[in-house]
């Protein structure tokens, strides 16, 4: 027995009452919840609401613990971009990055480069997080918890790359370490393939989910 657009979206809504505010997570439990109401209607012949009231009984508490865990071991949304950072096409951005600092850092002093760098991420990460929010507001009204959780943790080894950038960790206020520059055209090629993860990621979460979630 199928379960009906309206049937999804009930389940969807009990979900988000019952504290699961990431799009992402309560997508995995949906479908879970679905499946298991689906063969509880079938294999006892009840109708939806019988059957998701049944199944809830039993296990409402054990969701609302994975939710809680899902949310405290952050490296779980972690470790899918640090093996998407692996793949060829990224590995291929890294190398095209530093390639094309081969080439140019004779034209242009190293400081000049580490400024462009780091004010292209600024601006980057700022216009990236403006649209995400006008998104949220304005159309889809969801939040990601893969987003969020890898996004902070961005933010946090930017901040390190600002200090070596103005000679604070270094010494050397005046001239930029080859070393520090590199660290910079990494994390660089790690923002782009963070935007490249996400876009990828929210095609993959739309097109897996077969019904209409608002």
């Amino acid at each position: 027995m199928k379960l009906t657009p309206q049937n999804i979206q009930f389940i969807d809504n009990y979900l988000k009452n019952s504290e699961v505010i990431y799009y992402d997570i309560r997508m995995e439990m949906l479908d879970h919840v679905a499946t298991a109401v689906e063969q509880k209607m079938e294999a006892e012949n009840l109708d939806f609401y019988d059957a998701f009231k049944n199944y809830m009984v039993l296990n409402k508490r054990d969701l609302i613990k994975e939710n809680e865990k899902t949310l405290k071991h952050n490296y779980k949304v972690i470790i899918p971009f640090l093996k998407f950072n692996l793949k060829l096409y990224s590995l291929l951005l890294y190398f095209s990055l530093i390639g094309l600092f081969y080439f140019i850092h004779n034209d242009f002093e190293a400081k000049t480069i580490a400024k462009f760098l780091v004010f292209s991420v600024f601006l980057g990460m700022g216009l990236f997080y403006f649209i995400q929010a006008l998104t949220y507001y304005f159309k889809e009204k969801k939040r990601f918890y893969y987003l969020e959780k890898n996004s902070v943790i961005l933010f946090v080894l930017y901040q390190p790359l600002l200090f070596l950038n103005n000679g604070y960790l270094t010494g050397n206020k005046n001239n930029i370490n080859i070393t520090v520059l590199i660290f910079l055209l990494l994390f660089f090629g790690l923002f782009l393939n963070f935007v490249r993860y996400h876009f990828i990621k929210q095609k993959q979460l739309f097109k897996s989910n077969l019904y209409e979630i608002q």
